[in-house]
Order: structure tokens, then C-alpha cells, then sequence
């Protein structure tokens, strides 16, 4: 038998909408500089628009519930400082009136929200243009919002109020017919939707809180031996931390959504200039000098305890050893060569060994570049075919290279400090040993002059296709513009034509209004 797939399930439950005490203390808001104090205000700012808006629009009060919840849980998932108060409400109660399926419209939202704001700052009401570019702005701000809370939450948006919970309480303990004690718990708990008490704590503790205030304030005695909470599987001290945050919440001092809003505004630039600094320590990376550049394998040996002998002879100064070169260098590794030390002119004597002179052997081309004419001519003499074939190889590499279209950096161009001062004489024979075939040099810094048109040559394209390329973004952005005037212009176009329509609508009425006047007058006369 084939063994049995176990696949993973997905479970929805509303265990999951009392947040923990870390949640709370340490939220996305207090991280970015905003203090318990301001969150609190900002959080009882929004729900009074939430609430003021829902009554505009006729909604129920479950809809204007769900709408304070939901916003109460993103602002414990997500930052005041990242996403703004008004368009986060607007979106609430757009999502709530889907939940209870008593959807209003998105414009009559905005014209709303708009409405209340205007009647707070105390301005003119001036109501919203349809065709402007602040409506539509608005709109795909509150659409942007929507995904946000919706992505935020999961999509898990279903509420359970404790409303229809204070009247099944009632009943049981027989007090059903006690009108005011029911519409005193159910504004207790109309308030405590400003507040935290929510997003804390279960619907049914909730219930039992609102219902022991509104007791102890009408001074309507409940049982007490035993407790009557206790048969709704409630601590006292859960009721008592509820009591205290709504009478927290009547003591507090009402606020201004403009006042802070301009605080949230400064914590926002800080937040900006924060992120800007952490992107530029990100970018900025160390630069390796000659000297910091980990050194290659091959020169790499490892470190030898010196004798006294070996240290002093190293401290007595010893005739450098000339290197043999290659026989076609680059100019990138003629840039790349260290200059030597300085020597003198005059040739140094060769050490004796069994009373004869011995000599140094010099490659054919460090002869050329010295220009001091050597005693041990005959060995040379009989290398001169292959230093023939040398310079024809040369000659060949050379060609090659100027076919080759290289990208060479201005830094391979800098003048080579020549350790050998040579003389006019020197010179001379120098320029006449090169190979006719090999490029001219430049007077500069004697390097071949074609790497030199190359590289402006270069240079001259790129220069050429940086132009091209800032045209074709201005283009772009003209273009641009062009299109959203063409816009404006359009909807502007569009409210004249209404204008006009309407005018003459109304001046038609009014004619007919006349002639029929007219006519009347004239048959009673």
C-alpha cells in the first residue's frame, strides 16, 4: 500500500485576537520615537473620526465597531510613522461596511472624512471636486491602504462584539427589563472602542466590565455571595483594569489631528534622514592602497628568524640585481612597474673570481635602454639572429595591440621616471635601435601615441552616449508632462462643457417658465 500524504492545514480561529503583553509595550510606533502618550491619542483621534463618519453615513454600529478594531490591530503590526492616520481610517470603515455587508461608497467615504476634517480646523465647507486631482489622489491612496490592512491582517477581519452579550447577561440575572442599565453598559462599551480594552481582552470580560459599571453607577445592587462574575468566568481583576482605562479615557484632554500630525511629520523626516545614513554606510566600502593589498602567493614566505650576521649584512647596501624584462611589455605594465633606484652612469666593476673578471649577462633589450656600451661584445654578437627574430615578434605583438580597440585608464598615460639618466648621445642610438615597424612616442611620456588617440577616441564615444542617453530621459520626462497636462486640461475641458450644459438647461427652463406665464396672463385677462 502506498503510505498516506500528510499535507498542512490552515487554521482560522479568533484565539488569535488578544495580543500579547510584549506586542503591546514594544510596539512598530514606540520603535520609531513615538512616545505611549502620542500612540494613545492617535489611537482615540482615529476612532472618533471612524465613529463621527459612520454616524454621517448611516451605518450600523457594528460596522463602526469593526471598523475601530481593525484599526486598533494594524497600528499593533505597523508604525504611525509609516502610514497615515486618516487615509488608515477611511480605509477601516470602507473594509467594515463589506464585512457587514452594508457597503457604502468610496467617494460618499471621502466626501465625508472630508467634511469633518474642514468642520474641525473651524474653515468654509467647500465640498470636494469630483474631477480634481485631489479626489483622485485621495482615492488611490485609500485603495493602497485597503491592501495594506487587508495583506497586514491576513484577511482574518472577522469580530466578535460583546454588544449582543450585555443583553443575554442580563437575562440571566433576571434584569432584562431594566432599560437604563442596558443602554448605560452599552455606551460604557460603545466608549471602550477608543481604547486598547479590545485587542486585550476577550468579548464576554468585556461585557461583564460594562455591566458592572453601569450597576455601581446607577447604584443598582447585583449579587455578591457569590460573586456574580464569577458565573461568566470572569476575574475581578481583568474588570477592574477595564474600569480603569475608560475612566482613564474621560479624564484624558481632547487633541487636535493637525497638532498631531505635525509631530508625526518630524518623527518622519527623522526616520527619512536615518534611512538615508544607513544606505550611504551600506554603499561606502573600503578602498585597498598599495600598501593594504594582501600580498600575491608567489611573493608570499614566511616570516625567518635572523641571525646577527644576516642582519648586519642586510644593513650594508648591496648592488641592486637587474631584472630581466619581457620582451613586448604593455603599457598597463609599464604604468604598473615601480620606479628604480637611481644608478650612476659609470659602469661598476664585476667581482673577480680565480684572478679573472667575470661579467654580468644583460638581455638584448636592457642593452638598449642602458646606452652604456659593454666590454663583452663577442656572446652578444653571436645572439644577433635571435634578437632579429626578438624584434620582429615585437614588431607583430605591436600591431596586434593597435588592432585591438582597448579601454585603457588615464593612469597607464603617467610618464615613467627612467632609473638610467642617459645622455644626448645615449638617446640617439636609442631611437635608432627601435624597430621602423613600432609606433611613434609621444613627446610627453614616451609611450606609443596610438594608445593615446585610442583612448581619446574612447573616451569621445562614451562622452557621445552619456548625451544621447540624458536626451532620451528628458524626452521621456517632457513626454511625461506633457500627458499629465493633457489630463488636466481634459478634465477641465469636461466640468466647462457641464457648465455650459447646465446653463443652458436652466436658461430653457426659464424661457418656458416665461412663455408659460405669458400664456396664462393672457387667457385671464
Amino acid at each position: 500500500m502506498e503510505p498516506i500524504k500528510e499535507f498542512r492545514s490552515i487554521e482560522l480561529s479568533l484565539d488569535n485576537r488578544v495580543i500579547p503583553n510584549e506586542r503591546l509595550l514594544n510596539t512598530p510606533s514606540f520603535k520609531d520615537g513615538v512616545s505611549h502618550e502620542l500612540e494613545t491619542d492617535l489611537r482615540i483621534v482615529g476612532c472618533e473620526y471612524i465613529q463621527s463618519a459612520g454616524l454621517m453615513l448611516k451605518l450600523p454600529q457594528v460596522a463602526m465597531a469593526t471598523a475601530q478594531i481593525l484599526f486598533q490591530r494594524f497600528y499593533y503590526a505597523k508604525s504611525f510613522v509609516k502610514y497615515s492616520i486618516q487615509p488608515m481610517a477611511m480605509a477601516s470603515i470602507f473594509v467594515a461596511a463589506k464585512i457587514e455587508e452594508d457597503c457604502r461608497r468610496l467617494r460618499d467615504v471621502i466626501n465625508v472624512f472630508h467634511h469633518l476634517r474642514q468642520k474641525r480646523m473651524g474653515r468654509t465647507i467647500v465640498p470636494m471636486d469630483y474631477m480634481g486631482d485631489e479626489y483622485f489622489k485621495t482615492k488611490a491612496t485609500v485603495i493602497k491602504y485597503e491592501r495594506f490592512l487587508l495583506k497586514e491582517l491576513g484577511f482574518c477581519v472577522h469580530v466578535q462584539h460583546p454588544h449582543k452579550l450585555v443583553v443575554t447577561y442580563l437575562q440571566i440575572l433576571e434584569m432584562e427589563k431594566n432599560a437604563v442599565l442596558a443602554q448605560r453598559a452599552w455606551n460604557f462599551m460603545n466608549d471602550s472602542l477608543r481604547t486598547n480594552v479590545f485587542v486585550r481582552y476577550s468579548p464576554e470580560t468585556i461585557a461583564v466590565a460594562c455591566l458592572f459599571l453601569a450597576a455601581r453607577q446607577l447604584q443598582i445592587p447585583l449579587p455578591q455571595r457569590p460573586p456574580w462574575w464569577l458565573a461568566f468566568d470572569t476575574d475581578y481583576e481583568d474588570i477592574e483594569a477595564i474600569s480603569l482605562e475608560l475612566f482613564a479615557l474621560y479624564k484624558r484632554p481632547k487633541k487636535f489631528l493637525e497638532n498631531l500630525e505635525k509631530t508625526i511629520s518630524v518623527l518622519r523626516e527623522k526616520a527619512k534622514e536615518k534611512q538615508i545614513e544607513i544606505k550611504e554606510i551600506k554603499v561606502k566600502k573600503p578602498v585597498l592602497t598599495k600598501s593594504s593589498q594582501p600580498s600575491s602567493p608567489s611573493t608570499f614566505s614566511p616570516a625567518v628568524p635572523e641571525s646577527k650576521t644576516e642582519r648586519s649584512a642586510s644593513k650594508s647596501p648591496v648592488p641592486p640585481t637587474v631584472k630581466s624584462q619581457p620582451s613586448n611589455p604593455s603599457p598597463i605594465a609599464l604604468a604598473s612597474q615601480k620606479p628604480k633606484p637611481k644608478e650612476s652612469t659609470q659602469q661598476k666593476s664585476s667581482p673577480v673570481r680565480n684572478g679573472e673578471r667575470q661579467s654580468r649577462s644583460l638581455s638584448p633589450r636592457q642593452r638598449q635602454t642602458s646606452g652604456s656600451r659593454s666590454p663583452v661584445s663577442p656572446p652578444l654578437r653571436k645572439l644577433s639572429s635571435s634578437s632579429a627574430s626578438d624584434d620582429e615578434e615585437r614588431s607583430r605583438s605591436r600591431s596586434r595591440s593597435r588592432s585591438r580597440s582597448r579601454r585603457v585608464t588615464p593612469q597607464a598615460y603617467k610618464p615613467i621616471q627612467s632609473p638610467i639618466k642617459l645622455s644626448s648621445e645615449s638617446q640617439s642610438e636609442r631611437s635608432l635601435s627601435r624597430s621602423p615597424l613600432a609606433p611613434p612616442l609621444s613627446q610627453e611620456n614616451g609611450l606609443p601615441e596610438q594608445y593615446r588617440r585610442d583612448y581619446e577616441q574612447d573616451r569621445r564615444v562614451r562622452k557621445s552616449r552619456h548625451k544621447h542617453r540624458s536626451e532620451k530621459r528628458e524626452k521621456r520626462r517632457h513626454r511625461e508632462r506633457e500627458r499629465s497636462t493633457s489630463r488636466e486640461r481634459q478634465h477641465r475641458r469636461r466640468h466647462r462643457e457641464r457648465e455650459r450644459e447646465r446653463a443652458y438647461h436652466r436658461e430653457t427652463q426659464r424661457s418656458h417658465d416665461r412663455e408659460r406665464s405669458r400664456r396664462t396672463d393672457y387667457r385671464y385677462r
